[in-house]
């Protein structure tokens, strides 16, 4: 199976390319934050930050499209001609680009509302100037990174990290630099823009290089993105309830607290999402080989392929999250000084369910690929609703602490649930987490 032998040899290096796109803007944030805030105040970081959280939130169908769309044609390279896998990618662009343009109406009509309860007064006028430039950001954000999945799919890890990596380092860099001059919330807004329009501009440039004929699809495109939008619908669901955990106790942290603690929270969180870069890219590079896998008639190696992945995870996630939590106390004072190293113990906390959100993750892609998305979307809601319910008296009784424990909690559930649900879902013909005769798919060396 020459196509599963050559993802397997490029796991590696795609996780690589896939942990650099997810990281180095993060690693970036370690340097420009502590300026950002001494430019902005904590009040004004903490408005971006809920920026931020309305751009996950809005980029769910993104994602969730994406995942689809890498999902098909990875399978179509094991069981269809060349040209089904790119129809897909073009099938998706038009998925992705669909989803950009309701993401940025969206934000236009609700984020005025939604966002006003949690502005402060001395806040209010700046947000609302800032808030007009938001929905031509989003949409080009979307845009760029739709692009960037158009080269995921095509297994150009280090492009699709590129687009990724310019079109996050953006948001950094336009804050830093209004910042140091002194601009407001609105000439942030602004400049990340026009810099989001020079990354999408570049990337869909790129794309036509790579693929000519990418509007020139060899099937009809209606049957192509129903085909798509089964899995990609769960697939969005699942992304909308993960990603709106993720997110929810800071939400819940801005309506409950000042808005000053949202951006001292944000701190450790960062730190935790930095870290998470080199397992999460693991598990993005691996999931075109699960998806392979999974429609071969060898189920051992797949079986194979998940306990490789989870076992690497797991020492990657518990060397790198175990360090960040011995280390906190140096590791907040290097990055934001003594005045905020006081929350120290909340990094620990979010570390440990670093870990434990690393671990599910890879539980999850094997669901995907064996076509249990829909349970795979109902588990991340259940859990969702649950993480809900027991986020607002934590958060209210013990504030930014409740916060890290509510999502350390929430990270441990998922984590036990998607696994359990792995084993009961598990390939036919044994268990993933008990050694099997798996066969050697590395191609032998050329005989001299």
């Amino acid at each position: 199976m020459p196509a599963i032998a050559a993802a397997q040899q490029r796991l590696g290096r795609n996780s690589v390319y896939a942990a650099l796109g997810i990281g180095l803007p993060l690693c970036l944030a370690v340097f420009t934050v502590p300026a950002t805030i001494s430019g902005l105040g904590l009040e004004r970081f903490g408005a971006l930050s809920l920026f931020w959280v309305a751009v996950r939130w809005l980029a769910v169908p993104l994602l969730g499209f994406t995942r689809s769309l890498v999902k098909n044609t990875a399978a179509g390279t094991m069981e269809g001609p060349p040209h089904k896998t790119l129809d897909f990618a073009r099938a998706g662009l038009l998925l992705q680009g669909a989803a950009a343009a309701a993401a940025a109406i969206l934000s236009a009509a609700l984020l005025p509302t939604l966002a006003a309860p949690v502005v402060p007064a001395s806040l209010a006028a700046e947000f609302a100037a800032a808030i007009k430039f938001f929905p031509f950001f989003i949409l080009l954000y979307m845009l760029a990174n739709a692009v960037g999945a158009f080269f995921e799919a095509r297994h150009d890890f280090a492009a699709s990290a590129l687009i990724r990596g310019s079109s996050e380092s953006a948001f950094l860099l336009s804050a830093l630099a209004c910042a140091k001059t002194g601009q407001g919330l609105a000439e942030v807004l602004l400049l990340l823009s026009l810099c989001e329009a020079a990354v999408f501009s570049a990337a869909l440039a790129a794309a036509f290089k790579a693929a000519p004929g990418l509007l020139s699809f060899q099937r009809p495109v209606i049957p192509l993105i129903r085909e798509m939008t089964g899995f990609g619908a769960a697939s969005v669901t699942y992304r909308f309830f993960l990603i709106l955990g993720d997110e929810l106790e800071t939400v819940v942290l801005a309506a409950l607290t000042p808005l000053a603690a949202v951006g001292a929270y944000s701190l450790p969180k960062k730190i935790v999402k930095a870290v998470s870069a080199v397992p999460s890219g693991v598990t993005l590079a691996a999931f075109p080989l699960f998806a392979q896998a999974a429609v071969s008639t060898d189920k051992n190696i797949l079986r194979a392929q998940i306990r490789r992945v989870f076992a690497y995870t797991f020492f990657v996630s518990g060397t790198l999250y175990g360090t960040a939590g011995v280390f906190a106390p140096q590791l907040i004072s290097a990055w934001a000084g003594e005045s905020l190293s006081a929350t120290a113990p909340l990094l620990r906390i979010l570390a440990l369910g670093g870990v434990f959100q690393s671990l599910a993750f890879v539980p999850v892609a094997a669901l995907q690929s064996l076509d249990r998305h829909k349970r795979v979307a109902l588990l991340q809601g259940l859990l969702t609703g649950a993480f809900a319910a027991a986020c607002f008296p934590l958060v209210s009784l013990y504030g930014t602490t409740g916060a890290a424990l509510a999502w350390t909690l929430k990270s441990f559930a998922a984590f036990c649930l998607m696994t359990l649900t792995l084993y009961r879902h598990r390939p036919a013909g044994g268990s993933v987490f008990s050694p099997q005769d798996v066969p050697d798919i590395t191609p032998p060396l050329p005989i001299r």
